[in-house]
C-alpha cells in the first residue's frame, strides 16, 4: 500500500482517488481553500463511487485544502488540473515536498517544466512524471459519482529523464501499467494525442461538458482556450478561423513563456489535424 495525494476537484481527479483506492492504497484528496467547496457535497462521508468500467464506491481517507496534510510522507503526489493552473499549483508545493516523492501529472504537456522552474535547485524538489492523458475517460455523473469509460494509457516521461532507470517499473508496480517510456517530456508533450482517444461520450459534449456557464457543464472550472476553439472547430462552424483563432489561443494565452510557445505550437498543430 502506498500513501497517495491527488491535487484536483474535477473527474480525473475524483476517479483517480477512488480508483486508487480500489486497489489498496491511502489516498489523500485534496483542493485549495477557495475550491474544496466543490467537495461539500460527499465531505461528510468522504465516500466517492465510480460507474461504468469501473464499478466501485471507496471511502477516501482524507479530504483537505491543507496541503501539508496531503502529501506529508506521500509516496505519490498526482496532480490534475488544467494547463492554466499548474504554476499556481507548483507555488502551492514548493516547500512542503522532498526529493524522495514522485510527482505525476496527467494531461502534462511539459508541465514539470513548469514546475522545475518554481521549484530551481531547491533540494526538497520532487522527481516529476508526466502522461499526455489520463488513466481513462471519465466524467463527473452526480454528486460524489463518477462514471469512466474507458481506460487508455500512454507512455510516461521522467524529469530530469534519468530518474526512468530507477522508477519506471516502480510506478508501473504502484500505480498503473503504463506501456511505454519516452526519453524525455519533450518528446512526451509533442506525442500529445488526448484529443483522438476520448470515445464519443466525451469528445462530442466537450463544449458543453468543460464550459461551466453551460447548463449541461460536467466539469467546474472554464475550458481552457485550446480545448474551447479546438471544440469549435470540430463542429464544423467557421472552420478556417477557428483553426486560425485556436492557433492564437495556443500562442498568446496558455503558454507561460517563449520557450513553451515554441515547443507547443507543433503539438497544438498536431491534435489539430488529427481531428480534422
Amino acid at each position: 500500500m502506498k500513501k497517495i495525494a491527488v491535487l484536483g476537484t474535477g473527474n480525473i481527479a475524483q476517479t483517480i482517488a477512488v480508483d486508487l483506492k480500489a486497489s489498496g492504497h491511502e489516498v489523500r484528496l485534496f483542493a485549495p481553500e477557495n475550491l474544496i467547496h466543490r467537495f461539500r457535497d460527499f465531505a461528510d462521508t468522504q465516500v466517492i463511487e465510480c460507474v461504468g468500467a469501473l464499478e466501485a464506491r471507496e471511502r477516501i481517507d482524507i479530504i483537505t485544502s491543507d496541503i501539508d496534510q496531503a502529501v506529508g510522507q506521500a509516496d505519490y503526489i498526482i496532480v490534475s488540473v488544467t494547463g492554466s493552473h499548474h504554476q499556481e499549483y507548483a507555488q502551492m508545493l514548493k516547500g512542503h515536498t522532498s526529493a524522495e516523492q514522485i510527482m505525476v501529472t496527467f494531461n502534462g504537456c511539459m508541465a514539470s517544466l513548469i514546475y522545475k522552474n518554481v521549484w530551481g535547485d531547491d533540494p526538497t524538489c520532487p522527481i516529476f512524471v508526466e502522461s499526455t492523458i489520463p488513466p481513462f475517460s471519465t466524467r463527473l455523473a452526480g454528486p460524489g459519482k463518477v462514471r469512466m469509460f474507458e481506460r487508455h494509457l500512454a507512455p510516461i516521461a521522467f524529469f530530469p529523464a534519468s530518474a526512468a532507470d530507477r522508477y519506471f517499473n516502480q510506478i508501473k508496480t504502484d500505480l498503473y501499467y503504463f506501456p511505454g517510456l519516452y526519453a524525455d517530456v519533450l518528446e512526451c508533450g509533442l506525442s500529445l494525442i488526448n484529443p483522438t482517444v476520448h470515445p464519443g461520450p466525451c469528445l462530442v459534449n466537450l463544449s458543453n461538458i468543460e464550459n461551466q456557464t453551460s447548463p449541461s457543464s460536467c466539469m467546474s472550472t472554464v475550458s481552457s482556450p485550446l480545448v474551447s476553439r479546438s471544440t469549435y472547430c470540430s463542429t464544423g462552424r467557421g472552420w478556417p478561423s477557428a483553426r486560425l483563432w485556436a492557433t492564437r489561443s495556443m500562442l498568446w494565452r496558455t503558454s507561460p513563456g517563449w520557450k513553451r510557445l515554441i515547443i507547443g505550437n507543433p503539438c497544438m498543430l498536431w491534435a489539430m489535424a488529427a481531428m480534422r
